[in-house]
């Protein structure tokens, strides 16, 4: 799942901690707490360094549209945590719209270091991320058949380690 934030250079509004309303764009000398909103729908509450969002700040990206049949808005993807030059960096949760949620570390805007990913459907993966794919050690559990795959991970997929089933059987994995 992309998570690409509305870029810093477009046009948006901000309000300032204190102020009275908002003003368009962010002027690069400011610095401190704020709440934008773009045009493209999404919002970002927290603080800014350098006219980028900097420090610890909530980042909503807009709703998705109602789909045929659906009484009920879903909300949009969610970020809270930490963010360095306008890009998430740091400890922080992405909770998805899909119901998926990671906690964890980011690098650069995706995920990077350790961390824990619950899918939709009930799996999990949890340890180490590089360029927002499993890699490195970690262990990935598969809720409906209650077995596991952990070892060593390259870009997203297993290399080397064992997949232990429900009934306690454990295989060992080499790709």
């Amino acid at each position: 799942i992309s998570h690409r934030m509305a870029d810093e250079p477009a046009p948006y509004e901000i309000k300032w901690d204190g102020a009275e309303a908002g003003e368009p764009s962010v002027d690069p000398s400011k610095e401190g707490k704020a709440a934008a909103s773009y045009p493209n729908g999404d919002k970002y509450e927290g603080t800014y360094a350098n006219g980028k969002r900097d420090g610890k700040g909530a980042y909503t990206w807009k709703a998705p549209a109602l789909a045929e049949g659906e009484e009920e808005q879903k909300p949009g993807t969610v970020y809270e945590g930490d963010f360095k030059s306008g890009m998430k960096h740091g400890k922080g949760v992405l909770k998805c719209e899909d119901g998926s949620e990671y906690r964890g570390d980011f690098k650069d805007g995706v995920k990077s270091g350790q961390g824990v990913y619950y899918y939709a459907n009930g799996d999990s993966y949890l340890g180490e991320w590089a360029n927002d794919v499993r890699h490195g050690k970690g262990t990935y559990s598969f809720a409906k058949c209650k077995s596991i795959y952990s070892g060593n991970w390259e870009n997203g997929s297993l290399k080397k380690g064992f997949w232990k089933l429900a009934d306690g059987t454990t295989q060992v994995m080499k790709n």
